[in-house]
């Protein structure tokens, strides 16, 4: 673990065994006291991957929808990608974007500024109706005990969001995660309308992560201020 100075960041070597690693960076500039920081590194071991899928049995759809995932066990989740169930619409290659919020989606559809953007794919073929196509956006872990709402949204309306009539709360879970139903959504992005009862055709490709439940903890910073 090695302090970069041009990027302003850590560097860590790839391979490290996962556990976890007390860091201690001192900055100086000739002048005492000298800028001490403090913090536990925790370095997850990825287990096999994994995934749950809700249905692609559909019987409705329009631009997206709005679910909330929960860890099921003790272990963060890494969330790696989606597979979507999509209908031409427009044209045979679409634009898909997904968010998502602690706290789950309840009272946050329409308010697009407590969502984070957690990517965004271009040019997407369709597999099918009742076909999984896949979706290579991801990159989120989810802590145990927080409830986190997504949003999965086809953004230029190339093609339909498929998804199922469902009452909202209506689980699917395996011993690692829980998918939630939510809304649908029309188009555009947040203010577009919102369907109770609507549940996200699709599965989750995840990851369940060994270590403790942070990756970044007792922060202490001593001395002058770190810049």
């Amino acid at each position: 673990i090695v302090w970069n100075n041009t990027t302003k960041e850590l560097d860590i070597a790839a391979g490290l065994t996962s556990g976890r690693y007390p860091v201690t960076l001192t900055a100086t500039n000739g002048v005492s006291p000298a800028a001490t920081m403090k913090f536990t590194l925790t370095v997850y071991a990825t287990n096999a991957g994994r995934s749950l899928t809700t249905t692609f049995t559909s019987d409705n759809g329009f631009a997206g929808n709005m679910f909330d995932m929960e860890v099921a066990g003790r272990n963060p989740v890494l969330i790696n990608s989606f597979d979507v169930h999509l209908a031409q619409n427009s044209g045979t290659s679409c634009t898909i974007s997904v968010y998502y919020r602690e706290g789950g989606y309840s009272g946050y559809e329409m308010n697009s500024s407590a969502w984070t953007l957690v990517g965004t794919q271009t040019g997407i073929t369709l597999a099918g109706v009742n076909q999984p196509t896949p979706l290579a956006v991801g990159g989120v872990v989810l802590e145990p005990g927080i409830r986190y709402g997504f949003y999965v949204s086809v953004s230029d309306y190339g093609c339909s969001m498929l998804y199922t009539n469902m009452p909202v709360g209506t689980e699917y879970s395996d011993n690692n995660l829980r998918i939630i139903s939510g809304v649908g959504r029309g188009n555009p992005d947040f203010t577009g309308q919102y369907f109770d009862g609507r549940a996200w055709n699709g599965t989750v490709n995840y990851a369940p992560l060994d270590g403790s439940d942070a990756f970044l903890s007792g922060l202490t910073v001593t001395g002058a201020a770190l810049n």
